[in-house]
């Protein structure tokens, strides 16, 4: 089964790898951390961040642990949807600070806070 997933995800047939993942609750198929992969990665070459972060969420409830694979796939699927608060969110998360990261913008009216000449 991860084999069909990964293999629809790398040639990039993100919606059959999305719709095989949908398969496996109702089928009561077993995932693991390489079932999420796939799925959250065709979420990044689709750019739906918003489904990635849903996949990243329910991934306890299905025993499935995070680890460094799921977060880097979970934060590039958000960063690739344009989503860089959220990707910058889960990192923190995934860090263990719990606290979402600060995000600023680093110019003031008329030019840079900082001399890069």
């Amino acid at each position: 089964f991860n084999t069909t997933l990964t293999a629809c995800e790398r040639a990039g047939q993100w919606h059959n790898a999305l719709q095989l993942f949908s398969a496996t609750a109702e089928n009561k198929v077993e995932t693991d951390t390489i079932t999420f992969s796939a799925a959250i990665s065709a979420c990044e070459k689709c750019c739906d961040w918003e489904k990635a972060l849903q996949l990243f969420s329910v991934m306890p409830h299905r025993r499935v642990r995070h680890d460094t694979t799921i977060s880097n796939a979970t934060m590039s699927a958000c960063g690739g949807g344009g989503n860089w608060s959220m990707a910058c969110l889960r990192e923190s998360q995934r860090v263990g600070n719990g606290r979402a990261a600060s995000m600023r913008d680093d110019t003031e009216p008329g030019g840079s806070k900082h001399d890069y000449s």
